[in-house]
């Protein structure tokens, strides 16, 4: 038991000594203060120790696209939390028009039929994906993150973004519209 979790513990200490550049600069992607982007690798490394067992044998790929996406998901949840929030009564000048709010509804509606949609996708296209537009790297970061060619990041997201827009229109929403 005690040299397993030496074994876990090295591992995690060994891809974060070669990643934790990208994955603080991915996380500053997802929040504005230092210590949101600590407590976001915080509580990934912890949930990465959590399952270690499932990921051990996971290649360098596999374990970053999995810190990126837990990464992403701490965030949404964060964010989920912070919209609950109560706006103070000196702020209620900046509260959004209601055009500002059905614009915000209907964009959250179609993100929230793209995300279902996405789930439908295999790992690695939604990993892809969500490099590209929800954490907004550029295919060069997305790249070098999974230690592939600039060409390979554009056909995976080209292949993608075709498997997507078919799910999309098997479900009835066209992507065009």
């Amino acid at each position: 038991m005690g040299s397993e979790r030496v074994d876990c513990n090295l591992a995690l200490a060994a891809f974060l000594e070669e990643n934790y550049g990208m994955l603080y600069w991915s996380a500053a992607k997802l929040f504005q203060s230092r210590e949101e982007i600590e407590d976001c690798l915080q509580t990934v490394a912890l949930r990465y120790l959590e399952h270690f067992e499932e990921t051990k044998a996971a290649s360098p790929q596999r374990l970053t696209a999995y810190f990126i996406t837990m990464m992403r998901n701490y965030a949404l949840d964060a964010k989920k939390k912070k919209r609950l929030s109560v706006v103070p009564i000196e702020d209620e000048a900046s509260v959004a028009s209601p055009l500002d709010i059905e614009e915000r509804y209907l964009a959250s509606y179609d993100a929230a039929i793209i995300r279902q949609c996405m789930n439908e996708l295999g790992q690695s296209d939604r990993t892809i994906l969500e490099m590209k537009y929800f954490l907004d790297l550029s295919n060069g970061e997305i790249a070098k993150m999974l230690h592939i060619r600039t060409d390979s990041v554009r056909t995976y997201l080209h292949r993608a973004r075709q498997r997507l827009k078919a799910v999309l229109l098997e479900h009835g929403y066209d992507p065009i519209e």
